[in-house]
Protein backbone atom coordinates (compact mmCIF):
# COMPACT_ATOMS: atom_id res chain seq x y z
CA UNK A 1 0.00 0.00 0.00
CA UNK A 2 1.50 3.64 -0.69
CA UNK A 3 0.29 6.89 1.25
CA UNK A 4 0.38 9.83 -1.49
CA UNK A 5 2.54 12.79 0.37
CA UNK A 6 2.50 15.37 -2.14
CA UNK A 7 1.46 16.05 -6.06
CA UNK A 8 3.26 18.25 -8.19
CA UNK A 9 2.12 19.56 -11.86
CA UNK A 10 3.96 18.51 -14.88
CA UNK A 11 6.13 21.95 -16.61
CA UNK A 12 4.06 21.00 -19.97
CA UNK A 13 0.60 22.00 -20.09
CA UNK A 14 -1.99 19.75 -20.06
CA UNK A 15 0.33 16.85 -19.12
CA UNK A 16 -0.70 14.92 -16.09
CA UNK A 17 0.94 15.99 -12.40
CA UNK A 18 3.67 13.72 -10.93
CA UNK A 19 2.64 12.31 -7.64
CA UNK A 20 5.62 11.59 -4.32
CA UNK A 21 4.50 8.96 -2.76
CA UNK A 22 6.04 6.78 0.30
CA UNK A 23 5.73 3.12 -0.39
CA UNK A 24 5.22 -0.04 1.79
CA UNK A 25 8.77 -0.27 1.70
CA UNK A 26 9.24 3.15 3.44
CA UNK A 27 10.89 3.95 -0.16
CA UNK A 28 9.75 7.36 -1.46
CA UNK A 29 8.43 7.22 -5.29
CA UNK A 30 8.15 9.86 -7.23
CA UNK A 31 5.88 9.13 -10.48
CA UNK A 32 8.34 11.59 -13.24
CA UNK A 33 10.32 10.31 -15.66
CA UNK A 34 14.18 11.45 -14.35
CA UNK A 35 12.81 9.60 -11.17
CA UNK A 36 12.04 6.64 -13.11
CA UNK A 37 14.64 5.89 -15.34
CA UNK A 38 17.36 5.98 -12.98
CA UNK A 39 19.55 3.32 -12.84
CA UNK A 40 19.91 3.07 -9.47
CA UNK A 41 17.82 0.92 -6.49
CA UNK A 42 14.37 2.75 -5.35
CA UNK A 43 16.06 3.85 -1.84
CA UNK A 44 18.82 5.58 -3.95
CA UNK A 45 16.69 7.56 -6.23
CA UNK A 46 16.07 11.25 -6.12
CA UNK A 47 14.36 13.77 -7.94
CA UNK A 48 13.58 17.54 -8.17
CA UNK A 49 10.61 16.51 -6.67
CA UNK A 50 11.61 14.98 -3.73
CA UNK A 51 14.06 17.61 -3.37
CA UNK A 52 11.89 20.34 -3.31
CA UNK A 53 9.41 17.98 -0.87
CA UNK A 54 12.50 17.13 1.54
CA UNK A 55 13.65 21.26 1.03
CA UNK A 56 9.36 21.73 2.67
CA UNK A 57 9.52 19.27 5.59
CA UNK A 58 13.36 20.52 6.86
CA UNK A 59 11.72 23.76 6.27
CA UNK A 60 8.80 23.01 8.46
CA UNK A 61 10.77 20.88 11.07
CA UNK A 62 12.67 24.59 11.43
CA UNK A 63 10.18 26.06 12.04
CA UNK A 64 8.05 24.23 14.19
CA UNK A 65 10.98 22.87 16.14
CA UNK A 66 9.68 19.06 15.34
CA UNK A 67 7.79 17.45 13.06
CA UNK A 68 4.03 17.63 13.21
CA UNK A 69 1.94 16.32 10.14
CA UNK A 70 0.49 19.54 8.30
CA UNK A 71 0.01 20.72 4.97
CA UNK A 72 3.17 20.64 2.29
CA UNK A 73 2.86 22.55 -0.54
CA UNK A 74 5.89 21.29 -2.95
CA UNK A 75 7.53 24.14 -4.78
CA UNK A 76 8.93 23.45 -7.85
CA UNK A 77 11.28 25.51 -10.00
CA UNK A 78 8.84 26.52 -13.20
CA UNK A 79 5.63 25.08 -12.08
CA UNK A 80 2.34 25.96 -11.20
CA UNK A 81 1.31 26.64 -7.71
CA UNK A 82 0.69 23.46 -6.32
CA UNK A 83 -2.33 22.66 -3.76
CA UNK A 84 -1.67 21.99 -0.66
CA UNK A 85 -1.53 18.33 0.74
CA UNK A 86 -2.46 17.01 4.55
CA UNK A 87 0.88 15.42 5.60
CA UNK A 88 -0.20 11.70 6.82
CA UNK A 89 1.29 10.07 9.79
CA UNK A 90 4.62 8.86 8.06
CA UNK A 91 5.48 11.78 7.04
CA UNK A 92 8.21 11.60 9.84
CA UNK A 93 9.88 8.55 8.29
CA UNK A 94 9.57 10.32 5.28
CA UNK A 95 11.07 13.16 6.55
CA UNK A 96 13.98 10.76 8.06
CA UNK A 97 14.37 8.88 5.03
CA UNK A 98 14.58 12.27 2.84
CA UNK A 99 16.88 14.20 5.10
CA UNK A 100 18.75 11.45 6.16
CA UNK A 101 21.36 11.77 2.83
CA UNK A 102 21.34 15.76 3.49
CA UNK A 103 22.54 15.04 6.96
CA UNK A 104 25.11 12.52 6.32
CA UNK A 105 26.76 14.97 3.97
CA UNK A 106 26.44 17.64 6.49
CA UNK A 107 28.11 15.20 9.14
CA UNK A 108 30.78 14.61 6.43
CA UNK A 109 31.33 18.88 5.84
CA UNK A 110 31.16 19.13 9.84
CA UNK A 111 33.83 16.08 10.11
CA UNK A 112 36.47 17.42 7.51
CA UNK A 113 35.74 21.01 8.61
CA UNK A 114 36.99 19.43 12.10
CA UNK A 115 40.11 17.95 10.27
CA UNK A 116 40.92 20.98 8.02
CA UNK A 117 40.99 23.07 11.95
CA UNK A 118 43.25 19.96 13.28
CA UNK A 119 45.65 20.12 10.27
CA UNK A 120 45.64 23.97 10.06
CA UNK A 121 46.62 23.77 14.10
CA UNK A 122 49.58 21.12 13.61
CA UNK A 123 50.95 23.24 10.43
CA UNK A 124 51.30 26.32 13.03
CA UNK A 125 52.65 24.23 15.43
CA UNK A 126 55.24 22.60 13.26
CA UNK A 127 56.14 26.18 11.84
CA UNK A 128 56.61 27.39 16.10
CA UNK A 129 59.09 24.26 16.17
CA UNK A 130 60.88 25.16 13.15
CA UNK A 131 61.25 28.68 13.99
CA UNK A 132 62.63 27.56 17.22
CA UNK A 133 64.54 25.09 15.79
CA UNK A 134 66.04 28.06 13.52
CA UNK A 135 66.72 30.32 16.37
CA UNK A 136 68.65 27.65 18.39
CA UNK A 137 71.10 27.01 15.16
CA UNK A 138 71.05 30.40 15.11
CA UNK A 139 72.40 30.53 18.88
CA UNK A 140 74.53 27.99 18.27
CA UNK A 141 76.36 29.17 15.63
CA UNK A 142 76.97 32.64 17.18
CA UNK A 143 78.02 31.00 20.69
CA UNK A 144 80.82 29.62 18.15
CA UNK A 145 81.89 32.69 16.57
CA UNK A 146 81.90 34.44 20.27
CA UNK A 147 84.18 31.86 21.52
CA UNK A 148 86.40 31.96 18.32
CA UNK A 149 86.55 35.67 18.69
CA UNK A 150 87.91 35.37 22.46
CA UNK A 151 90.37 32.45 21.50
CA UNK A 152 92.14 35.15 18.46
CA UNK A 153 91.53 37.94 21.44
CA UNK A 154 93.59 36.12 23.89
CA UNK A 155 95.94 35.10 20.98
CA UNK A 156 96.64 38.92 20.19
CA UNK A 157 96.82 39.62 24.20
CA UNK A 158 99.43 37.20 24.27
CA UNK A 159 100.97 38.47 21.84
CA UNK A 160 101.19 42.12 22.58
CA UNK A 161 102.29 41.16 26.29
CA UNK A 162 105.43 38.95 25.11
CA UNK A 163 106.16 42.11 22.43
Amino acid sequence: MTTLLATVPASKPGAAPYSINLGADNNVYCSCPAWKFQKLPPKERTCKHINALSGQLKLMATKLGAMTPASVVVAVPKAAPVAPVAAPAPVVAVAAKVAAPVASVESKKAALAAKKAALAAEEAALAAEEAASEKAAAKAVLVAEVASLKKALALAEAKLSVA
